[in-house]
């Protein structure tokens, strides 16, 4: 039997040879993929997000808009961040159970919140350690600070400034780039030197002695809003038996803190 004939090889293209040499060319049509779109993706997993812009901004601003926000060391001395309640006794802080700060859900929930949450907060100041400790981890948060609520009880006047006074130093206050308002609340068992009596805060001896004075030219570097700044102090009179605002001062010290000095 006559041998067969090998069967004619086709050539093969340059195209194809080029795959075969390679093994590693991308799919022909891969270019022409259309890249998901993720916000239809998020509507479809999410009712929240399947709603009309308008009304999801709303949702967002009634739940993340000037929210209160706390500071305390947690089990590792690391600071917990927490949404504080609105209560009647502002001197005692409580985690508001009902609502969290926003989180990394998906990057449109992140782009949607992050501004209405940063434009609005307030941070709550009621140890000078853990503030501190704060302006030392260097927080994103820290040039972010909308308002400032300073809350203290303390024995007498100058119980609250040596606890504040080397906290809250011009570079400390430097950093809060975006402060636009100041809220002070303190609240004293004893006045022996008359303080809360005095008109001319800047000048008073016993004032300048404490540095307190120091402390309001700290935060006149910061444009305050008068909408945004006010000072409350509630001092305990024995007479009385009850605590009293002694108006004129808190109204002394807040003319003062408003005194932009660039």
């Amino acid at each position: 039997m006559p041998p067969r004939k090998r069967a004619a090889t086709k050539p093969v293209s340059s195209s194809t040879g080029e795959v075969k040499r390679q093994g590693l060319s991308k799919p022909r049509y891969e270019s022409e993929i259309v890249t998901a779109d993720l916000t239809a993706q998020n509507a479809i997993q999410s009712p929240l997000l399947r709603l009309p812009a308008e009304l999801r901004n709303e949702i967002w601003d009634s739940v993340y808009s000037n929210m209160m926000i706390g500071m305390r060391f947690d089990y590792n001395h690391h600071i917990d961040y927490y949404p504080v309640r609105p209560s009647r006794d502002e001197y005692t802080p409580r985690r508001d159970k009902h609502v969290r700060l926003p989180g990394f859900v998906c990057k449109q929930f992140w782009a949607e919140v992050l501004g209405i949450f940063l434009s609005s907060f307030t941070l709550r100041l009621d140890d000078p350690g853990i503030f501190r400790a704060m302006i030392a981890s260097g927080s994103p948060l820290i040039p972010q600070v909308r308002s400032v609520f300073l809350i203290s009880q303390a024995y007498c006047p100058a119980s609250f400034v040596i606890a504040w006074a080397e906290t809250l130093t011009p570079s400390v206050v430097g950093q809060l780039k975006n402060l636009q308002g100041l809220r002070l609340k303190l609240q004293t068992q004893n006045d022996p030197l008359g303080m809360w009596r005095t008109t001319d805060i800047m000048e008073d001896h016993h004032w300048e002695v404490l540095e307190f004075p120091a402390i309001i030219r700290n935060f006149q570097q910061r444009k305050l809003h008068e909408a945004l700044t006010s000072v409350h102090i509630d001092h305990w009179v024995e007479t009385d038996h009850r605590y009293r605002c002694p108006s004129t001062i808190c109204e002394v010290i807040c003319k003062n803190m408003l005194q932009h000095q660039s």
